[in-house]
């Protein structure tokens, strides 16, 4: 190599590092958290949506969750290429240990969660930073563009800004904020310090609707939020193994979610409505999980009997009062308590969704 080439080297090196720099003090270090169990299929484009981004702040925490398949090696590959990337690899324990590793790995200000079978917009860090610095909110929120084969569905019409500038403010709107996807951690930008500093986790021992106790915890804990409607994660529904899963006592899982989401009402002085109308459509979301998976009727029938007879379903049917369509109709089919009705339109409910993708707008647990 001759001298000008090592000089020209040297110093665009130089600059490299002075720009570097530059970039730290001007800006603050997100960390992106990437839970990861057997998705060869789908983590490298996740990751490359991630490195991408014109925001180059960021570091990228991939948690193989004990993966089977090629995850692991991809990640790898994926990572020797970007030294913003770390992989870290532990024993089979579920998504929400997985995040919970990556929150104590993770040493940005901030802590983006992104599902590594889905991918996000070039510009969703850069835009989630830029409000969270105009606006000085404690949490962050995007619209979620949700994918169903080829057609892309707006999982929130809502297509105005809104602001909640102290606690008042989110308790007086806490259930237009519960049905703008609260019960999900993605396409949200939090920050460590309040994470860390509340000992907010993730709830091992729930398999569903984990994601909404810790965004309710982190809720409590903060002073204020903005929702911007700007479509910026992508949400692939054909991808997503634990909305296939099988979930043999979803009664019961649902059930502890939503105990924990009437003591937060509770404690902050708002109206429990909603649960009625929650237990009500956890009998019919039972209920289309067991046509999915292939029961048959008598297995079927019995299983919604049992539902019909707990003591929260009874309540819920003589205490709720619904509103809007979608509500009305579930709730005076399920007054019936006749089961092979409640069977068929619960058949009749998954086919809507399968062909429309029907989405029932109202709080979901």
């Amino acid at each position: 190599m001759t001298f000008t080439a090592v000089f020209m080297k040297k110093k665009m090196d130089r600059e490299f590092f002075q720009n570097s720099v530059m970039k730290i003090k001007s800006g603050y270090l997100v960390t992106i958290i990437v839970p990861a169990y057997n998705v060869e299929k789908t983590i490298e484009n996740c990751i490359k949506s991630i490195s991408s981004q014109t925001y180059e702040m960021i570091e990228i925490i991939i948690v193989d969750d004990g993966s089977s398949d090629n995850t692991y090696g991809i990640a790898g590959r994926l990572a020797g290429k970007d030294e913003r990337i770390r992989v870290v690899r532990q024993k089979n324990k579920g998504a929400s240990s997985a995040r919970n590793r990556g929150i104590q790995e993770a040493t940005g200000e901030f802590i983006i969660f992104v599902d590594a079978d889905d991918t996000i917009m070039s510009n969703m860090v850069e835009t989630l930073v830029d409000k969270q610095k105009r606006c000085n909110v404690d949490l962050v929120q995007s619209a979620i563009l949700r994918i169903s084969g080829k057609k892309d569905k707006q999982i929130l019409s809502d297509k105005i800004i809104h602001e909640y500038k102290n606690r008042k403010e989110i308790r007086r709107n806490f259930f237009e904020i519960l049905e703008n996807e609260l019960n999900s951690p993605v396409g949200k930008l939090y920050k460590k310090g309040i994470i860390c500093e509340n000992n907010i986790l993730f709830d091992e021992r729930l398999e569903v609707s984990e994601d909404l106790c810790f965004n309710l915890h982190y809720l409590e804990n903060i002073e204020s939020m903005v929702f911007i409607p700007e479509l910026l994660y992508k949400y692939y529904l054909n991808n997503s193994y634990l909305t296939k899963k099988y979930k043999k006592n979803l009664f019961e899982m649902r059930r502890r979610a939503i105990e924990v989401l009437d003591d937060f009402l509770n404690r902050n002085g708002l109206k429990r409505d909603k649960i009625y109308y929650l237990y009500i459509k956890l009998v019919f979301a039972s209920a289309m999980q067991e046509i999915e998976n292939g029961k048959n009727r008598r297995e079927r029938y019995r299983i919604i009997k049992n539902n019909l007879s707990r003591g929260e379903v009874r309540e819920a049917i003589d205490e709720c009062k619904p509103h809007g369509c979608v509500e009305s109709v579930l709730y005076y089919i399920i007054k019936t308590q006749n089961i092979a009705l409640i069977d068929l339109s619960s058949r009749v409910f998954g086919l809507a969704r399968k062909s429309t993708y029907l989405k029932i707008r109202r709080v979901s647990v």
